[in-house]
């Protein structure tokens, strides 16, 4: 056999997967949008407080008076389409994401809690919370869809610590950033201690930020164990046939060739047996090897 190059090959862990790439794009653009058509809804809300008035308030299409708040968002388009926005961005890619998903319990719980999330979120930009809904009595519809966005968004943070193993050592931040969030929740519905649109976006809010570093760190890890952790190649196996000559494994650095030597150790032969013995070996004396 000739002495050529060895090929030094990866393993699975060590493939780009695009599946990722592309969850993490998804992730990282739904809370910017969201975020952005908040931004860009409150600019145009004449006296609009994120401590005194809700997120839902940008998306009331029809002006008037509602629990002591007046309303008038001209762009309440653009604050719907945030909440639309962000539930099916983050929907597409949680279904992307759920072959890759660790099974059992945690696995099936993010799905069902994403579900909700995602559906839960688009509620809220299909039914406002307008003072026309309070009195035809599909506010209910809008409150259901509050409730489901927070809880289903923060359990979602909470339980990707075991569900999403690709989030490396992100996944701590979920149960704390998950943990806050529903803090958050109990001082809205207790009006305590915050304003009440502070407590509201910090429930809402502390899971956007989650998701964005889900995506982030996703996103990093597209290119497989190797991108990014610090892991070499696998090394070539050992020739397993005795009678196999060992080549000189050959790594391309550049332009130039570093050749490894091949292993020059001795290996024992096992002691002859009573029949070779009988032939002429010598019976080998104790603690004497064999070379």
């Amino acid at each position: 056999m000739s002495g050529g190059p060895i090929p030094i090959q990866t393993g699975p862990a060590d493939r780009a997967n695009p599946i990722l790439g592309t969850v993490g794009l998804l992730w990282i653009a739904a809370p910017l949008w969201y975020l952005l058509c908040e931004a860009i809804a409150a600019s145009a809300f004449p006296g609009y407080s994120y401590a005194t008035f809700f997120i839902s308030d940008l998306g009331v299409p029809d002006g008037g008076a509602l629990d002591g708040r007046t309303l008038d968002s001209p762009l309440h388009a653009v604050m719907n389409a945030g909440f639309l926005g962000e539930g099916l961005l983050f929907g597409i890619g949680l279904a992307l994401l759920a072959p890759m998903l660790r099974r059992g319990l945690a696995g099936g719980a993010i799905l069902v809690l994403g579900a909700v999330h995602a559906a839960g979120v688009a509620l809220v930009g299909l039914v406002p919370g307008s003072p026309a809904n309070a009195e035809s009595g599909l506010m209910i519809f809008h409150i259901i869809g509050a409730i489901a966005a927070i809880a289903g968004g923060n359990l979602v943070a909470i339980v990707s610590m075991r569900a999403v193993p690709q989030l490396g050592r992100y996944g701590v931040a979920g149960p704390v950033l998950g943990g806050l969030g529903f803090v958050s929740a109990a001082l809205l519905v207790g009006h305590v201690l915050l304003p009440d649109g502070i407590s509201e976006r910090g429930a809402v809010d502390l899971f956007m930020v989650w998701q964005l570093g889900a995506g982030i760190a996703l996103w990093r890890a597209r290119g497989g164990a190797g991108s990014g952790s610090g892991a070499g190649p696998i090394p070539a196996t050992r020739a397993q046939h005795r009678g196999r000559p060992r080549r000189r494994a050959v790594l391309r650095l550049g332009g130039g060739q570093v050749r490894i030597p091949p292993r020059t150790r001795p290996v024992p032969r096992r002691a002859p047996g009573r029949r070779a013995r009988r032939r002429g070996h010598p019976r080998p004396r104790r603690g004497q090897r064999l070379i």
